[in-house]
């Protein structure tokens, strides 16, 4: 259908060739057929890497109502392959350990069996607020069933700390004269 479209706006007509055994070669109109058909393809398929990219048919779908599903994805892929920035600055909570490890995520892991994070800028508190130690990334790893993971910033509160500078600590609010200027704290 986009093909005869495009030969059609390029000027072309499509004919159905019947191949003759006599003939050696198909000729010039099979020819501009194959080439339109390339260039066709080809379009399309960037056309379609930013439909699937951007997730356009789901959100063509959420818009009329039809479904409230995200995708194929799991949450996890959802949420960290998100174009917010305040998903971007994440709290870890290690309930058995009683320890918060808050930073900027680096990079996550797409797997099935562990759940790994790699924090950025990153400081471990407990939870009563102290902090522990701080360092330029952390690695972390998880079963699936057992990562917990909130999100402290909000939409306006976005921009990363300055290098080595922890943004907040997990369970006490910070006052403004805890911040340096022109960066947010939680």
């Amino acid at each position: 259908m986009v093909t005869y479209a495009i030969a059609d706006l390029a000027g072309l007509r499509f004919e159905f060739v019947k191949p003759n055994k006599d003939e050696i070669f198909l000729g010039a109109t099979a020819v501009n057929q194959v080439i339109v058909t390339t260039v066709a393809a080809f379009i399309c398929s960037i056309l379609w890497m930013y439909f699937v990219k951007f997730d356009l048919l789901t959100k063509f779908v959420h818009l009329i109502g039809a479904t409230k599903q995200f995708g194929d994805e799991d949450v996890w892929d959802f949420t960290f392959n998100a174009r917010a920035k305040n998903v971007e600055y994440v709290h870890q909570r290690d309930f058995d350990k009683k320890i918060v490890y808050a930073g900027w995520v680096e990079l996550f892991s797409g797997a099935d069996k562990v759940r790994e994070l790699v924090l950025h800028t990153a400081a471990v508190f407990d939870f009563e607020g102290s902090q522990l130690f701080a360092a330029p990334r952390v690695y972390i790893a998880r079963p699936l069933d057992n990562i917990d993971i909130e999100f402290p910033t909000e939409p306006s509160q976005d921009q990363e700390p300055a290098e080595g500078q922890a943004l907040g600590q997990p369970g006490r609010r910070r006052s403004s004269r805890d911040c340096p200027r022109s960066r947010a704290c939680l």
